[in-house]
């Protein structure tokens, strides 16, 4: 008994401190709370559960989303234990609804980050009220919580009384089960993460032994996570991340249906002009395939029916996911070439290739379609779109597209995820996406950072700025 309470984690105490203004909206307007309303999206108070309610509602944004936030100062600071509480409600969403919240410090850096994705919990489609809950652990040197909620997609999302608690902590010896973890973790980050060499290793060992002071059980380790993931986004990576185990659902037949929002379209702007929009795509095998096949078809079809010379890549809300049903459904423009580079730490280079009809990494095949089209009419001109929202395997398909000839990007930077990133399976189940690699170019050049477009567009949120540069540029000899 004695030494069970000796690694126990003991909350001794549940106090008052900073709380959210305006929590269930009862002032009837959206005082305290911040958020630009978005294109196509409405945001505001309507009757709710007890009286008013935040409500989102959008019928033509699949592919966009509305947040809206509070920031609250914390009074009292020390080792604690908060947890944010709402009810939420969802008519015919099809996307996602969310809450979320950050800790942060005095310059309002995140210290730590929780959503309710992260912990294997989606709304979509028609929900009735229901209370929702994330829990954060706080240190001394948080001073802010900023939280809030949001609609991914179209539909509608109701949210009602946010609520804060905190509860008090005291440190206590950790579990022997916990220090291997910490120690197992600390050692792959070391080995293998790309800004490894920037991090002091022996204080971050003594500051791990501190955080582990609050945890017992593994269900409780996102302290030491956040830790190590802002410890990696202080030093220059910002695409590490930790992954929840997800096993695989026994059935006969993956399911190949693709979600409304991974589907890609196709629309003609003109007589010489085609226009293909290229979502991100994270799904099973099958799905995969179908996601490659339909941007194949979308390209046979209008390359065999119209006379297109000139093509738009849309990869604006591109947020990443696998992308080899990308590079496999594209290939009519790649034909068999090289497209780009992983670089490991050891400078060691693998290419990412094309087929026709095929997606691979050096000379394995890992995205196939088995009907592949090839252009009859060879493009003039490609313009590809990207954006603050082109991430990740969006934003390698776009690095594809530069060693084509008469091919520009065009828009704003994009997200800034160019890494190469390795799954790592943690001791509890779970993985930890590191980021262990870069992206070179087909000359060989190693991208840092977001992509820049050749051709800027000022206004982002003007979708005629968006049309008249892009035209520019295909009328430019």
């Amino acid at each position: 008994m004695k030494l069970v309470l000796l690694i126990a984690l003991s909350i001794i105490s549940i106090f008052s401190n900073a709380q959210i203004l305006n929590p269930g909206f009862e002032t009837g307007d959206t005082s305290h709370w911040s958020f630009t309303p978005r294109p196509n999206y409405t945001i505001e108070i309507k009757g709710g559960q007890n009286a008013n309610a935040m409500v989102i509602h959008s019928d033509i944004s699949i592919n966009e989303f509305q947040p809206f936030s509070q920031c609250i100062p914390i009074k009292k600071r020390g080792l604690y234990k908060v947890t944010l509480s709402v009810r939420i409600k969802s008519k015919k969403v099809i996307g996602n609804v969310g809450i979320w919240m950050h800790l942060q410090d005095s310059s309002h850096a995140s210290t730590s980050f929780k959503n309710l994705k992260m912990i294997g919990t989606e709304i979509t489609g028609d929900t009735e009220w229901k209370t929702y809950s994330l829990s954060l652990r706080s240190t001394n040197e948080t001073q802010y919580i900023l939280l809030g909620g949001h609609l991914g997609g179209v539909g509608t999302a109701y949210f009602d009384d946010f609520k804060l608690k905190y509860e008090e902590i005291t440190p206590a010896n950790p579990p022997l089960k916990i220090r291997r973890y910490e120690t197992h973790l600390r050692r792959k980050i070391k080995r293998l993460s790309i800004v490894s060499n920037n991090i002091d290793w022996k204080q971050v060992k003594s500051e791990s032994k501190e955080i582990l002071q609050t945890i017992s059980n593994y269900d409780e380790l996102d302290p030491i996570n956040d830790y190590y993931i802002n410890l990696l986004r202080k030093k220059g990576d910002n695409h590490s991340r930790f992954s929840l185990s997800m096993k695989p659902t026994k059935t006969k037949k993956q399911n190949s249906s693709l979600p409304e929002n991974y589907a890609p379209s196709a629309d003609i702007i003109n007589d010489s002009t085609a226009y293909l929009y290229i979502p991100g795509f994270s799904g099973t095998q099958a799905q995969a395939t179908k996601y490659a096949t339909q941007i194949n078809d979308l390209i046979a079809y209008i390359d065999t029916t119209l006379s297109i010379s000139y093509w738009v890549i849309d990869l604006r809300h591109n947020h990443g996911g696998n992308m080899y049903p990308m590079i496999a459904g594209l290939s009519p423009f790649f034909g068999k070439r090289t497209l780009g580079y992983f670089m490991n730490r050891k400078r060691k280079n693998t290419p990412w290739k094309s087929g026709i009809g095929k997606a691979k990494l050096g000379r394995l095949t890992l995205s196939k379609i088995l009907a592949p089209h090839q252009l009859k009419i060879d493009a003039k001109k490609i313009a590809v779109l990207i954006g603050e929202e082109t991430q990740s395997s969006g934003e390698i398909t776009a690095i594809s597209f530069t060693g084509l000839p008469n091919t520009a990007l065009i828009g704003t930077k994009s997200g800034g995820y160019t890494t190469s990133n390795k799954p790592l399976k943690l001791k509890d189940g779970n993985r930890l996406v590191l980021a262990s690699g870069y992206l070179c170019d087909i000359n060989h050049t190693i991208i840092q950072g977001p992509l820049i477009p050749t051709y800027h567009v000022m206004d982002s949120l003007n979708e005629i700025d968006w049309v008249e540069t892009t035209m520019h540029y295909f009328k430019q000899d």
